[in-house]
């Protein structure tokens, strides 16, 4: 029997690089959130803890291509002291709880 999951702990905030910000809640079965995830993000997965036991999804490539920087994602990173100070994210960015990616 699989892992049950509430909704909150299914629940993310989409972090489009326009600054763009929407809700979205994740598929309870893990292979599913995990495939969700790279289809959103646009590749392999990025994980950055961010405060309050959360967590931002990101593409690991994005700054490989050209890109355009996602401030917002850039600055809850900055807030919870998840990158140096002169970095940056881009693409788009998931804000997931633990729970999602366990």
């Amino acid at each position: 029997m699989g892992t049950m999951y509430s909704a909150e702990s299914l629940s993310a905030t989409v972090l489009q690089p326009d600054g763009e910000t929407l809700p979205f809640v994740l598929p309870e079965h893990e292979s599913e959130r995990l495939e969700r995830l790279q289809e959103l993000v646009g590749g392999h997965l990025e994980i950055v803890a961010i405060r309050g036991g959360r967590y931002m999804v990101g593409c690991e490539t994005a700054k490989d291509v050209p890109h355009v920087i996602n401030r917002v994602a850039t600055a809850i990173a900055h807030d919870s002291e998840a990158i140096q100070a002169e970095d940056y994210l881009a693409g788009t960015f998931v804000i997931v709880t633990h729970e999602a990616l366990a």
